[in-house]
């Protein structure tokens, strides 16, 4: 099947619908004041452009919003993840994971350990923004977690945010236990999504 060319425009003042192979030059976009409403009568994602800050928006069909400015600009889809570890040696530690040159957000935290923990030995792992946590409450990695298994954090949406300067910064908080060894290898992993 070929291209058709369009000969006249299918814009309208609510949507515009391409079906099948279609070939045009551009396309236009009215900026709206706001994301548009999910469609009702059938599964569709709707793209658009903001007329605040005019960047291209997709609220696909369950309502959820993804900025695909934000992600040409990031080289994908904005969301990348970066990882810490691992630890060599059981101890106290803050570690520096980026200097935002962005806006965005913390989408995920988790920690894991690749060695058992002494009995009564602790870690609690946190994920700050200059200094002040993204998550609920920190990570605890202890003796009754198994190794190579990723503890999930609680991300707090009210203090996730970070802006261009922000340092983002893991921070670990050890506690020795009564055994002989230590535990050591524990590994923090942060997801975060460009504004």
């Amino acid at each position: 099947m070929g291209y058709e060319e369009l000969n006249q425009s299918v814009i309208s003042d609510e949507e515009m619908q391409l079906s099948g192979d279609v070939e045009t030059s551009f396309v236009e976009f009215r900026e709206l004041s706001g994301a548009p409403p999910v469609a009702i009568d059938k599964a569709t994602s709707r793209l658009y452009v903001l007329a605040s800050d005019g960047k291209m928006y997709l609220k696909d069909s369950t309502g959820a919003v993804l900025n695909i400015s934000a992600g040409v600009l990031g080289g994908g889809d904005a969301r990348d993840t970066k990882e810490d570890g691992p630890q060599s040696v059981a101890a106290t530690a803050t570690t520096r994971v980026f200097r935002a040159v962005t806006d965005g957000t913390i989408e995920s935290f988790a920690a894991e350990t690749g060695d058992v923990a002494a009995a009564g030995e602790s870690m609690d792992l946190d994920i700050q923004i200059d200094g002040v946590s993204a998550l609920v409450s920190p990570v605890t990695i202890d003796d009754s977690i198994l190794t190579a298994t990723p503890v999930d954090g609680v991300i707090d949406t009210g203090a996730n945010t970070y802006v261009a300067g922000d340092l983002i910064e893991i921070v670990r908080t050890y506690v020795a236990g009564v055994g002989p060894t230590p535990m050591t290898n524990t590994i923090a992993t942060v997801a975060f999504k460009t504004a």
